[in-house]
């Protein structure tokens, strides 16, 4: 192996400790890492005060928001321009626009059995997603309006945004600390006919944490 190999291999392997370094000591890393370490519970067991992994059904509360490329009512999303011009780098276009991801949300009801949880969702909230959860792209006709809405009137070629939107229905594993509210009043309990007599919690971010939601599997999934 040459000099100029030996030194590529390097160059790599260091890269690639840098990296972990940085996913293990940033905020996301630390989240991630907690996360999954937590124990999984259920509503129902989750001690006041803990950092744990909950699983359950998405339900609205009292108000949802407009996915931006499917139009659907949602309680979370995350949006991907696609920028394919970002990609090749600035170099090939210096003048071309740029749009940054997109994500928001508001609190929604988690239902798994044996209690209620009300997600505290901020514009802090942290997501880990199955690699092909931003696969399904949008119609042309909503990716161009949507483009257009922030100022992309042309070059529609560049963009391949895509979305992943959390809605009604959806199972979805949630991190973060439970706080007691047996005095909470959840809209979705009064529409959609919960038990009169369940568990009724809040969660929010830890401390020095972030919120997570995911759907990955080893969250979801996990005995």
């Amino acid at each position: 192996m040459g000099i100029v190999e030996t030194i590529g291999l390097c160059v790599g392997a260091l890269a690639a400790v840098v990296a972990l370094a940085t996913e293990r000591y940033t905020l996301r890393g630390r989240t991630l890492s907690a996360a999954a370490k937590a124990p999984r519970v259920t509503i129902g067991q989750a001690a006041e005060g803990a950092a744990v992994t909950l699983v359950g059904t998405v339900r609205f509360e009292r108000r949802s928001v407009e996915a931006p490329l499917s139009g659907r009512r949602c309680c979370y999303f995350v949006m991907d321009p696609g920028d394919t011009q970002q990609d090749r780098g600035l170099v090939d276009h210096p003048q071309a626009p740029r749009l940054p991801n997109e994500r928001r949300g508001c609190p929604f009801v988690l239902d798994d059995g044996t209690g209620l949880a009300l997600v505290r969702v901020d514009a802090r909230t942290m997501t880990s997603l199955d690699d092909d959860a931003l696969a399904t792209g949008p119609s042309e006709e909503r990716a161009r309006a949507m483009l257009a809405q922030r100022g992309i009137e042309r070059g529609y070629d560049e963009w391949r945004p895509t979305e992943w939107a959390l809605v009604e229905g959806d199972v979805i594993a949630v991190y973060g600390l439970v706080r007691e509210r047996p005095e909470a009043d959840f809209a979705a309990e009064r529409h959609e006919g919960y038990r009169s007599r369940v568990r009724r919690v809040v969660v929010e971010a830890p401390a020095g944490l972030r919120l997570l939601l995911s759907n990955r599997d080893e969250l979801t999934k996990r005995g």
